[in-house]
């Protein structure tokens, strides 16, 4: 019979999700509540988390023995080259390095161009 009960060390991280996960979270919590009950968010998040990282690393592991290095240039977040022109949309966001951006709104709208 354990006599202390072993904690986890834990930090606080804040992430940005979706408004309707988050109001969904929320109405979940609540009704958990009302029944007596606790979400166990945090266990599930730190899985989830977990499993991505191993992911992640394998992949920049791959990346990293194949001769690919990191670009030096900042990474800039913006609506695909597709999407060009158009109004932003969250859901069609992607990452581009610097040397891969949208053309300007001048040259979007004159089609698309060979390379």
């Amino acid at each position: 019979m354990k006599i202390f009960k072993e904690e986890l060390e834990t930090k606080r991280v804040i992430f940005n999700v979706d408004a309707d996960l988050a109001a969904r979270l929320e109405e979940a919590k609540k009704l958990a509540k009302q029944l007596g009950k606790k979400l166990n968010v945090e266990a599930v998040v730190d899985e989830s988390l977990a499993r991505y990282l191993d992911a992640a690393e394998k992949q920049l592991s791959r990346m990293k023995r194949g001769g690919k290095s990191i670009p030096d240039s900042p990474i800039v977040m913006g609506p695909s080259a597709e999407d060009a022109g158009e109004p932003a949309a969250t859901k069609a966001v992607q990452v581009r390095t610097t040397s891969n951006l949208a053309p300007s709104s001048a040259t979007a709208t004159s089609g698309p161009q060979k390379r």
